[in-house]
């Protein structure tokens, strides 16, 4: 009954760490794989507009928009620049407005993060692309789908953590209570006359 009671334990303290250190591990370092990417300027200066089906094998699919401009073009880090409207059938998925301030850069390189689609359905997509309130003479910009990638639930972890503290607990009053159950050893015999 010990053992698989010590059994049992350790199985929960694998799984709490399988949840608990591992998931929020691979959830941080997932990359998944581009669907697409498309460039959204058109030879006027002006954007062009995207209409696709999406996979609705995916789970999710992450939506960027990677920037260029030229290097002596003025950046207000707060000023709107760009807006991107994800619509599909009559359904607004989201339309999000973007600012340098809020982009990672390298020199004039920017990538926008754009909302995640979820629950994603077999009918056409669209993006469509609008100006912001600062017009900037960009040089590129690609808007980028990427796939193979899952939500990441900070609810799990610590469920993980109490499963590896119940079976550290289990294991322990198990192995107390196979110490406690030791049949005492006899006292020796007594020589002689008491």
């Amino acid at each position: 009954m010990r053992l698989v009671l010590g059994v049992l334990m350790f199985l929960i303290i694998a799984f709490g760490f399988l949840i608990g250190v591992v998931y929020p591990f691979a959830a941080g370092s997932q990359q998944g794989y581009e669907l697409a990417r498309w460039q959204a300027l058109d030879g006027a200066g002006g954007f062009r507009e995207f209409e696709t089906h999406l996979p609705s094998t995916e789970e999710q699919i992450l939506v960027h928009v990677d920037v260029a401009n030229d290097e002596d073009a003025a950046v207000d880090g707060d000023a709107s620049v760009l807006t991107l409207t994800a619509t599909s059938g009559q359904r607004t998925e989201f339309a999000q407005v973007f600012s340098f301030g809020d982009a990672p850069s390298t020199a004039r390189q920017f990538r926008f993060e754009a909302e995640t689609l979820h629950l994603i359905r077999d009918e056409p997509y669209r993006f469509v692309f609008t100006e912001g309130e600062m017009s900037v003479p960009f040089s590129s910009v690609e808007l980028v789908l990427t796939g193979g990638t899952y939500e990441y639930d900070g609810s799990v972890p610590p469920i993980g953590y109490g499963m590896m503290a119940i079976g550290a607990l289990g294991i322990f009053l198990t192995n107390r209570r196979k110490r406690d159950r030791k049949p005492k050893s006899p006292e020796p015999p007594k020589w002689g006359r008491g």
